[in-house]
Order: structure tokens, then sequence, then C-alpha cells
């Protein structure tokens, strides 16, 4: 019941306190603790697997790209922008075809264990990290096979779903650090591949995140509810 009590308060003073933000020194306070909020950005990369039954993907295929975040107080859930690079080398009909996109999507993380937070360590930062993940965007693909006589460029639609875990590397509770992801996400394109019956360019991604988050939020300040206040 304690716990819950300081979640609520927590919702609706956080934003209004400046959770995550360093408490000036006249103030008699050690810097704020890391309360989930922050914004940060990063690089990530991977591979991914085609879905589509009638290619022979030459493995590994490569996906690379760059991202910026920024989550609510407790990490309910953060909003991410990313591109992204990917490249899939394929034989389909004995012939050798290469796929190559561009992409930018919006995704949202929900954190469904984000109350853990409040347990202050790094094991519970780490559980309060799991996500489920959701988004979309665009992407601009290419499709060339020299032998099959393809060559065409289309933006298409996205769509992904998916799960992820955020680890610390570092003490976050000093305003900031890196932290180490790893993500698994379905992404559906909406466009046919023309390359057989069905084709098409949907895929399983498996990627590595690693980034910084900055928990110095300059917010307005009220004072600090005694359920809040850092001893």
């Amino acid at each position: 019941m304690h716990l819950f009590r300081t979640v609520v308060l927590v919702l609706i003073w956080a934003p209004l306190l400046g959770v995550g933000a360093p408490v000036c020194a006249d103030e008699g306070h050690m810097p704020a603790r890391y309360m989930g909020a922050h914004i940060g950005g990063g690089l990530l990369g991977g591979t991914g697997l085609l879905t589509y039954g009638g290619y022979d993907e030459e493995l590994p295929s490569v996906m690379v790209g760059a991202f910026a975040r920024v989550s609510t107080v407790l990490q309910l859930f953060d909003v991410q922008l990313e591109y992204q690079f990917r490249q899939h080398a394929v034989v389909v009909q004995q012939e050798r075809a290469q796929f190559k996109g561009h992409g930018i999507s919006i995704l949202t993380n929900a954190h469904p264990f984000f109350f853990n937070i409040l347990r202050n360590n790094r094991w519970w930062y780490i559980v309060s990290g799991l996500y489920i993940q959701f988004g979309g965007g665009v992407e601009r693909v290419s499709i060339q096979s020299r032998s099959l006589d393809v060559d065409r460029v289309e933006w298409a639609p996205v769509m992904y779903g998916g799960v992820g875990m955020d680890i610390p590397l570092d003490d976050p509770e000093d305003g900031g650090g890196f932290w180490l992801g790893f993500n698994y996400r379905y992404k559906a394109v909406f466009m046919e591949a023309d390359l057989g019956r069905g084709s098409d360019v949907h895929a399983h991604l498996f990627l590595v995140l690693l980034g910084y988050r900055s928990n110095d939020l300059n917010f307005a300040r009220l004072k600090r509810p005694p359920e809040l206040e850092f001893h």
C-alpha cells in the first residue's frame, strides 16, 4: 500500500518537482535520484531475417541506425525517433537479389513493470526497463537483381511490434549514464517485392542499442511531499 501511494505521488508531483534534475546545494540535498524520466540518444545495430519462405537468404544481413528517446516520469513509456538502414541479400528463382532500406520510425516502448524503479538498485532498474514495443514509420526500399531484370525503388509504410530490455552500464544516479539495450521486433512493410507470388520484405530484427541518458531535466519546482524527500 505504501509503494502504491508513493507511485501515485510521484506521478502527480514529479513533473512539477523536476525529478531527475539536480538540486541546488543551498537546498541541502544531494542530486535527485534517477526516477525514469530522461532524454537520450545513441546507436543501434544488429541483423535481420526476411520472413518470406521463397527466399534463400544469405546471412548475416545488416541493420544499423541511430535513435533519440524521451521518457515519462517512472518510465511508464518512452517515445523513440529512429533512423535505420538495412540490407539483405537473397537467392530467389536461383538468381541473386538485394534489398536495401532507409527508414524513419517513431516507436513507443511501454514498461509494464515501471513501478519497480522505486526500489532504487541496478537489478530493479533492469526489471523496470523491460518493455513492449509498437510503432510505425516509412521506409525507402530498393530491390535490385540484374539477372531477374528488377530495379525498383519505392517508399512504403511500415509497422512494428516487439519487446526489449535496457541495462545500466554505470550509475544513473549522478545525472546520467550509459545504457545497453537488447531489442527484438517484427517489421511489416506494406509493399510487394515482385519476386514471386506473395513475396514481401517483412523481417524479424534482432538489435543491440548503446545510448546515453540524461536525467538532468529542468522543470519548475515545488516543495516536495515528505514521501518524495531523499534522505
